[in-house]
C-alpha cells in the first residue's frame, strides 16, 4: 500500500513541463504558495508567523512568473495577495484568497490543480461562524472540478458534504445548489431518470428564490435533460430562457453551447448552431468552454461537408491540453467526421481511441456511439458518391425561429 503524495497533481504537471517555460515557473510558484498557505492556516493565532527563508523563496518564485500574458499575470497577482495575507491576517483573508486562486486555475482549465487548492482549504476550514458559506461553496466548486476530471464518486462525496453543511447552517440556497450539482453528476453519467428526479424536486424548492442566477441554472439543467430525451422544442425553450437570465459570462457560454447543440441535433439548424458556438469561442473565459466550442465546430464542419475546414480545425487541437472528460468526445467527433469523408482507417483508429477513453471514464453515451461506429466500419465498404451535406430545414417552429434570429443578432452585434 502506498500513500498519496501531498499535492501530487502539481508534481505530476511540473514533471511533464520544461523547467525553462513560463508555465513551469507559474506552476512551481503555485505549489510553493499552497505549502505556505497550509503552514499559515495551521496556526491558531490571527497574526502570521515571522518571515523566514521559505517566504523569501516563495516571493522570488512569484516574481519570476511571466507577467506579459494575462493568465500568468492574474496568477502572479493572486499569489502575491496570498503571500501578503499570510503575513498579516491568515485567518480572515487567506481562505478567500485561496478560493480566488482555485477559481482562476479552474477558469484556465487546470482542473486537477484547482481541485487540490480547494482540498487544501477544506483541510483547514475557517473557524469563524460566518465562513460556512465559503466552505460550502468550495466543496461545490471542488465537485465541479472533480466532474471535469471524470471523478464522479469523489464529486458526489464533496456534494454530500456541502449538502450536510448547508442543512446544519440553514443556508437553503446552497442546499439547492448542492442538489443541482448532484443532478449534474447524474446527467453527465447518463442517468436521466435520476437527474430528472433531482430537478423536479429542486424546481419546487427554488420556486420562491429571489436569486435569478439560481433559477437560470435550474432552467439550464431542465433544458439539458429535455435535450437528452430528444424533446427539442422544450430544450430550446428552457436553454434560451436560461441564457436570458444568466449574468455571468461563464454561465452564458455553457447555455450557448447547449443551445447550439440542441438546434443542431434537434432541427438541423446548422447556421444557428454555428452562430452559438462561434460566440462561445470568441467570448468564453474558460478554456474548457472554448475546447467544447471547437469540438462542436469540427462536428458542424463534417455535417456541412466542409472537409478542408474539418481538417484545419482538427489539426489545431493539441489533445494533451484537453480535459480528461472532453478527450472521448473529441476523438468520437473526429472519428465520425473521418467516416463521413470516407477515411475509414483513420476513422477506426479514432473510434477505438474514443471507446477506450470512454470506458475508462464511464461515459456511456460515447461508448454506445463509438461501438455503433466501429460496427459500421467493420462492414465492407460500399462504393458511393461523395457524401452530401445534410440540408437545413425549410422552416422551423415559430418559437425556435425566434431563438435562431436572436442568435444571429447576437453574432452580428459582436462583429463575429
Amino acid at each position: 500500500m502506498t500513500l498519496a503524495l501531498p499535492h501530487e497533481s502539481w508534481f505530476r504537471e511540473l514533471a511533464a513541463m520544461d523547467e525553462r517555460s513560463a508555465e513551469w515557473r507559474s506552476t512551481r510558484a503555485g505549489l510553493l504558495a499552497l505549502r505556505y498557505v497550509e503552514t499559515r492556516l495551521a496556526q491558531p493565532t490571527e497574526e502570521g508567523a515571522p518571515a523566514c527563508e521559505e517566504d523569501s523563496e516563495l516571493r522570488r518564485a512569484i516574481e519570476a512568473i511571466d507577467s506579459t500574458h494575462l493568465p500568468h499575470r492574474q496568477f502572479r497577482a493572486l499569489l502575491l495577495d496570498l503571500l501578503e495575507a499570510g503575513a498579516t491576517s491568515p485567518a480572515t483573508r487567506l481562505p478567500r484568497l485561496l478560493v480566488a486562486y482555485a477559481e482562476a486555475l479552474a477558469r484556465a482549465g487546470r482542473w486537477a490543480l484547482a481541485a487540490d487548492a480547494y482540498e487544501t482549504l477544506l483541510a483547514y476550514p475557517p473557524a469563524d461562524k460566518g465562513a460556512a458559506g465559503l466552505t460550502i461553496r468550495a466543496q461545490l466548486r471542488l465537485s465541479a472540478c472533480l466532474r471535469q476530471l471524470a471523478r464522479f464518486d469523489d464529486a458526489l462525496r464533496a456534494i454530500a458534504a456541502a449538502r450536510e453543511s448547508a442543512e446544519v447552517h440553514q443556508l437553503p440556497d446552497l442546499r439547492i445548489r448542492a442538489d443541482i450539482a448532484a443532478a449534474n453528476v447524474a446527467l453527465q453519467r447518463g442517468n436521466l431518470p435520476l437527474a430528472q428526479q433531482y430537478l423536479e424536486a429542486i424546481i419546487e424548492t427554488a420556486r420562491n428564490s429571489p436569486h435569478t442566477e439560481l433559477i437560470a441554472g435550474i432552467m439550464h439543467d431542465l433544458g439539458a435533460v429535455a435535450a437528452r430525451r430528444r424533446k427539442w422544442k422544450t430544450a430550446v425553450r428552457y436553454l434560451f430562457r436560461a441564457l436570458s437570465l444568466y449574468t455571468e459570462e461563464a454561465s452564458c457560454a455553457r447555455a450557448l453551447t447547449d443551445l447550439g447543440v440542441a438546434l443542431q441535433e434537434g432541427f438541423h439548424a446548422y447556421a444557428a448552431a454555428r452562430d452559438a458556438h462561434t460566440l462561445v469561442l470568441a467570448r468564453a473565459v474558460d478554456r474548457d468552454a472554448q475546447f467544447v466550442a471547437i469540438i462542436n465546430l469540427i462536428e458542424l464542419d463534417a455535417l456541412e461537408g466542409r472537409e478542408m475546414d474539418f481538417e484545419r480545425r482538427r489539426r489545431s487541437v493539441d489533445e494533451r491540453t484537453l480535459p480528461a472528460l472532453l478527450l472521448p468526445h473529441y476523438h468520437l467527433c473526429v472519428a465520425e467526421g473521418l467516416h463521413t469523408f470516407g477515411h475509414r482507417t483513420r476513422a477506426r483508429a479514432a473510434a477505438e481511441r474514443a471507446l477506450a477513453l470512454a470506458e475508462e471514464h464511464g461515459i456511456n453515451e460515447v461508448i454506445i456511439r463509438a461501438e455503433e461506429l466501429l460496427a459500421a466500419l467493420a462492414e465492407p465498404p460500399r462504393e458511393a458518391a461523395a457524401p452530401e451535406p445534410t440540408p437545413e430545414p425549410a422552416s422551423l417552429p415559430p418559437s425556435v425561429e425566434q431563438v435562431v434570429l436572436a442568435l444571429r443578432t447576437m453574432r452580428v452585434k459582436a462583429n463575429l
